[in-house]
């Protein structure tokens, strides 16, 4: 899967925040775009991700991107939920920490799965995703329920890659530098509906 940030520059007209330092990790336009429409408080640090160029995007349109972004709130209103909050806990904690953790958030959505992936700056190199049912015994998949399997899946690439040296120091992964508890999850958002990419802020 190849990866094509001018892409989205060039189709969306949208650009790069210039208020947001260049980290030599190239971020998609339309994932800039997402992320300026819910401005970040101060003490957040965006993680820069690359985003997979899957089909056209020559007419895809912000107001598009809009309707394919799922966003995570703290129970207190506060801008997303740090995964130490999250994994391993039980559900029943995630339902008194993710704000709407009940509301079903794939219903627009024709098909009983879809593929989470997890990327980190740095760690280009290493792959990881998982599998997302969309239906459960009980119902539809909800808010709280997303946020658990992604903060659960951020936890096993970290232990996938705690002994991988990273090719940029600033992000890198470890016992001593960044670890589940620095990491806030703030969207799960796609380009195609059958992949999601978790987008992640960590706090300064």
């Amino acid at each position: 899967m190849s990866f094509n940030f001018e892409a989205y520059n060039v189709t969306l007209g949208v650009h790069r925040d210039k208020g947001s330092p260049s980290l030599g990790f190239n971020e998609s336009s339309l994932r800039a775009a997402l992320i300026d429409s819910r401005p970040l408080p101060e003490t957040y640090r965006l993680v820069p991700s690359p985003v997979p160029v899957l089909g056209d995007v020559t007419n895809r349109v912000k107001t598009e991107a809009q309707e394919r972004i799922i966003w995570f709130d703290h129970a207190d209103g506060r801008r997303g939920v740090r995964l130490q909050f999250l994994h391993p806990h039980s559900q029943s904690i995630v339902k008194k920490v993710v704000k709407n953790a009940d509301d079903p958030v794939f219903s627009m959505l024709d098909r009983k799965r879809i593929t989470i992936v997890i990327a980190w700056p740095g760690y280009e190199n290493v792959s990881f995703s998982t599998e997302l049912d969309l239906v459960t015994p009980y119902g539809p998949v909800t808010r709280g329920i997303v946020a658990h399997a992604v903060s659960s899946a951020m936890a096993h690439f970290m232990e996938k890659v705690k002994n991988t040296v990273g090719l940029d120091p600033v992000w890198k992964i470890s016992h001593n530098r960044i670890q589940l508890k620095d990491v806030i999850l703030l969207s799960l958002w796609t380009a195609d509906t059958s992949v999601w990419h978790a987008n992640f802020a960590l706090s300064t």
